[in-house]
């Protein structure tokens, strides 16, 4: 919550747990946030297949395609947060050279 983020940044070090948790934490919230705005960009299509194009919809609007596509939503989803857990990373490095 935001008292506590507030109390991390008066502190000498704004992440107390360690630099692992950092980065875990935070790549996990990111796949979480890139997993629900690509859901809802998925049901948008699915919903605009529906309406105006139900030809389409015939064949492509199953539970198999439904499956396949939450599964390449949170393959998404966790290599972009893979790719924000490095720089993270790359912050902290910087963040503990220029405390030396």
């Amino acid at each position: 919550g935001i008292p506590t983020n507030i109390w991390w940044l008066w502190q000498d070090s704004f992440w107390p747990e360690g630099q692992v948790s950092c980065i875990v934490l935070d790549a996990m919230f990111e796949a979480a946030n890139f997993a629900s705005v690509l859901n809802v960009v998925c049901v948008s299509v699915e919903v605009y297949v529906l309406i105006c194009r139900p030809h389409i919809a015939k064949v492509w609007v199953n539970e198999i395609h439904a499956k396949m596509a939450v599964a390449a939503i949170w393959f998404v989803s966790i290599g972009s947060s893979i790719a924000v857990a490095f720089c993270i990373r790359q912050y902290w490095e910087a963040d503990n050279r220029d405390r030396t």
